[in-house]
């Protein structure tokens, strides 16, 4: 009998060790695909930068003696087929000044890329990188070749001003990658968008007014607007950012039409947590999510989209300190965004302030082990407070930031004039910080009052 149970023994004993060892082995395997990926993935847009700086360099192989807009040259300024002596040469700086830029930007791009690569390499194979983690290393990879690109990109738009050439850039590569094409309103008939925007709602109303209590003074405003402001005007509403539920959850609350597709809001959503891969970023975009690179600057890709559709009247909410804090402190610093978007729209935007209060313990950041939880938090109150849209004197603070402006020195970023208003690069800053000021000091103010009512309930 003892021999037979020391039989049993060492066949459970050999079980367990081919058991452990096959685990061991699939997880290397794992870690080694996963690594190889991240390698693939980092080439490819490696590839991809090469591709544009080649592609780039068509715009500057002609000699910089162009006339303005490639006119043949020698005449005056505002002489269709010349330009003027003053603004040749300007032209002729501000290519030079774009291609210093765009190879720059190349430059870091291709060395911190292969960089990814071989570290990537290095650590699959000693076996030291979890497959989880080897992905974010690609990831990560994919998005700082990407963001650079962008940078060329805008580098080359600005030359084009002066050559009076067509963009070839690779645009639609970088537009898929998104998927744009899913936010349209068109794509399959907008019955995905709907279906989303539909589930979306009810998983909202669900948080909002059957797990928590919600709160909401001054609705009347947000549901006027909303439903039937004057047609074209776009509408921006601004808010404080206290957790990833903040939307769609604050738009939730009784009597919202949170599961209308049509008056559904747009909103600049992080592209590294809303798009990481085609699933998620099909599903944020039917959810009329715009992709945004955080640091990226006011003149990324996707800025322009957010424009487009002010443009047509849409609207729009942002979060302007531009992240998460669940911190109870003062309204930050504002990133420019929001005004720049503000400065920028064809038609003035009504701009609507919102703070809220309570998302922090319904999606605590740290409420295990530094994690958010699995699933929103039940049995909390929720305060939201809307103020009453914002007024700007935009022909005041241009002027106001044209002449601040002369007085200081600011480092360039190589931002373009815009039009029509033809303000340079230090007044622009100079009318987005003011523009974002005035925000601020009016969300601060409704975050006060906001305090106050829940102190008065307590």
């Amino acid at each position: 009998m003892g021999k037979h149970r020391g039989v049993v023994v060492l066949i459970i004993l050999s079980l367990c060790v081919f058991l452990i060892t096959s685990a061991s082995s699939s997880s290397l395997e794992e870690e080694e695909k996963a690594g190889e990926k991240g390698v693939c993935v980092s080439r490819r847009y490696l590839d991809t930068l090469k591709a544009l700086f080649n592609q780039a360099n068509l715009y500057f192989s002609s000699p910089p003696n162009l006339d303005f807009r490639g006119g043949p040259g020698g005449g005056e300024v505002g002489d269709p087929k010349g330009g003027g002596e003053k603004v040749k040469d300007a032209a002729v700086k501000s290519m030079e000044k774009s291609k210093a830029t765009m190879e720059g930007s190349a430059r870091s791009a291709a060395e911190m890329t292969g960089k990814t690569i071989r570290n990537t390499k290095e650590k699959v194979f000693a076996h030291r990188l979890g497959s989880r983690y080897s992905k974010k290393i690609a990831y990560d990879s994919k998005l700082c070749a990407f963001n650079l690109t962008s940078d060329i990109s805008e580098s080359i738009q600005f030359a084009n001003f002066f050559l009076g050439q067509p963009p070839r850039l690779m645009e639609k590569h970088k537009r898929n990658w998104k998927m744009e094409w899913a936010g349209r309103e068109k794509h399959m008939g907008g019955i995905p968008r709907k279906l989303v925007i539909m589930a979306v709602g009810t998983f909202a109303k669900a948080v909002a007014t059957l797990l928590n209590t919600t709160s909401v003074h001054n609705a009347d405003t947000l549901l006027h607007l909303v439903r039937s402001r004057p047609p074209g005007v776009p509408l921006i509403t601004v808010s404080n950012h206290m957790s990833t539920l903040d939307d769609p959850v604050m738009w939730g609350f009784k009597g919202f039409p949170t599961s209308d597709a049509n008056l559904a809001r747009w909103v600049l959503a992080a592209e590294d947590i809303c798009f990481k891969n085609s699933l998620l970023s099909y599903f944020f975009r039917l959810g009329k999510c715009i992709p945004i690179t955080r640091g990226g600057g006011i003149y990324q890709e996707h800025m322009t989209e957010a424009l487009e559709r002010l443009n047509n009247g849409a609207w729009l909410h942002t979060f302007p300190e531009g992240k998460v804090s669940q911190e109870d402190a003062p309204i930050r610093r504002l990133k420019w965004g929001t005004a720049s978007l503000i400065v920028r729209a064809p038609v003035t935007p009504i701009v609507l302030p919102i703070i809220h209060q309570g998302f922090e313990e319904v999606m605590p950041e740290n409420f295990m082990f530094g994690k958010r939880p699995p699933f929103p938090l039940f049995n909390k109150s929720i305060n939201i407070v809307v103020g009453e849209p914002i007024e700007f004197d935009l022909l005041k603070m241009r002027e106001k930031a044209i002449s601040v402006s002369r007085d200081h020195s600011l480092p360039s970023r190589g931002w373009p004039v815009t039009s029509p208003c033809g303000l340079d690069e230090a007044a622009q800053k100079c009318l987005y910080s003011s523009v974002s000021e005035q925000i601020r000091t009016v969300m601060e103010s409704l975050r006060r009052y906001g305090t106050g009512i829940l102190k008065q309930k307590v």
